[in-house]
C-alpha cells in the first residue's frame, strides 16, 4: 500500500476506509483487511500509545468510507437487491468456518509483534474436542446462544416488517 499511495498519512486514511467498509459488510473482518495491509499493528500502536494523529487519520478515513460506503451498499440494494443479498449471505456463509466454537489451531505464524496469526483449523465436534482439550464442550451455552440469536433475528425482522408496513401506508 505505501508503494502505491506513497503519502503515511493518506494511507492511515485509506486504511479506515477500507476497515470501515468491510466491518458494514457481514462476515469480513476490518481487522483482518488491516492486517494483511500490514497496517493492524500501527492502528493498535497508535491506540495503545493514543497517538491521536494517527487516531485521527484512521477515524476520518472511518468517516469517509462510511459515507462512501453505505451509499453504495445502499445504491446496490436498491437496483440489484438480490444479486446483493446473495453476496452478502455467501459472505454470512463463508464466515461460519470461523464461528465454529470446536476447533483446533493447526497451522499459525508469528507476527511482526509477536501475535499467533490463525492459518488453520481442524473443526472437531464437541466430544472430541473436550476429550482432545480436556475442556468441557459447553453445548448447553452454545446451543442457548445460537437460538438467542437466532430469535433476535426473527424478532428484529418481525418488527422491521411492521414498520415498513406502518410508512407504506
Amino acid at each position: 500500500l505505501v508503494l502505491l499511495v506513497g503519502n503515511e498519512a493518506l494511507i492511515v486514511v485509506l486504511a479506515g476506509a477500507i476497515a470501515i467498509s468491510a466491518m458494514l459488510l457481514p462476515g469480513v473482518s476490518g481487522s483482518f483487511l488491516l492486517l494483511t495491509m500490514g497496517l493492524y499493528g500501527t492502528i493498535m500502536g497508535a491506540i495503545k500509545s493514543l497517538d491521536i494523529g494517527i487516531i485521527m487519520l484512521f477515524g476520518i478515513g472511518c468517516l469517509i468510507g462510511l459515507m462512501l460506503f453505505s451509499r453504495l451498499l445502499w445504491w446496490l440494494l436498491k437496483r440489484h437487491h438480490d444479486s446483493t443479498m446473495a453476496l452478502l449471505l455467501g459472505f454470512i456463509v463463508g464466515s461460519l468456518p470461523m464461528l465454529w466454537p470446536w476447533r483446533e489451531l493447526t497451522r499459525y505464524q508469528m507476527g511482526p509483534e509477536g501475535q499467533v496469526i490463525p492459518l488453520a483449523h481442524r473443526y472437531l465436534l464437541p466430544d472430541d474436542y473436550a476429550r482432545l482439550t480436556g475442556d468441557s464442550a459447553q453445548i448447553l451455552a452454545v446451543v442457548s446462544l445460537m437460538v438467542v440469536g437466532a430469535l433476535l433475528v426473527v424478532l428484529l425482522n418481525r418488527r422491521a416488517a411492521r414498520q415498513a408496513t406502518q410508512f407504506d401506508t
